[in-house]
């Protein structure tokens, strides 16, 4: 019966890709169900988006859940230690509010105390995909994950069009909200890999002739 689907013809392999990656999305909303495994699901979900469903490598629930379990402590740690500062940033943010509020002063400091998010902001779209791919200490990964940030700005930007535009997706057409993450994250992967093989090349220095990772074929 699967040779009589033809799996080479192009119609179908758009299909099973996007049934892998809405399966991903849906694994990645139930392993977020405890918050703080947030991290380790995120780092999951875009590692099976570009080995699986890009590359044809492996399959969803076995690579996700690999990715999952590898990377579980150093992204948990990080994903509390974000957690902590976007909470801390919030009560600031709150508490200069009501300062203001209370003296009748101009209202800037809550706008000034809300620029401390920004390195939050900076450092979110990359921290998981970083994880996914190198190897890194909690400490380091923040540091790359800043850098590639202040570097590649424009796509820093990019990704957080795209992920303003999943949430609000989301809020508006509830219905569709398992299949949004997978999705978003294909589409951040799209120019993600392209930064990262930058990196790749140069770190890997390959010659000609030199077996190819998977991820850049």
């Amino acid at each position: 019966m699967f040779d009589k689907l033809r799996p080479d013809v192009p119609l179908f392999q758009l299909i099973y890709k996007l049934v892998n990656t809405v399966v991903a999305g849906v694994l990645w909303v139930l392993c977020c169900i405890p918050v703080v495994t947030a991290g380790a699901a995120t780092t999951a979900l875009y590692y099976t988006i570009v080995k699986t469903v890009r590359h044809g490598r492996g399959t969803v629930f076995s690579t996700f859940f690999r990715a999952f379990r590898d990377n579980f402590k150093t992204a948990t740690a990080a994903t509390v230690m974000m957690l902590a500062y976007c909470a801390v940033s919030c009560l600031g943010v709150m508490i200069a509010a009501q300062l203001t509020q209370a003296t009748g002063t101009v209202a800037f400091a809550p706008y000034l105390a809300g620029t401390a998010c920004l390195p939050w902001a900076l450092v979110l779209p990359y921290l998981f995909p970083v994880l996914s791919r190198f190897d890194y200490k909690v400490g380091g990964l923040f540091l790359n994950a800043f850098t590639l940030s202040i570097r590649h700005f424009a796509s820093t930007l990019l990704f957080w069009v795209l992920l303003t535009g999943g949430v609000l997706l989301t809020i508006q057409y509830p219905q569709y909200a398992l299949a949004v993450p997978g999705v978003i994250c294909l589409l951040i992967s799209v120019q993600m890999e392209k930064i990262f093989r930058k990196y790749y090349l140069t770190a890997l220095n390959l010659q000609p002739g030199d077996e190819v990772p998977w991820y850049l074929e």
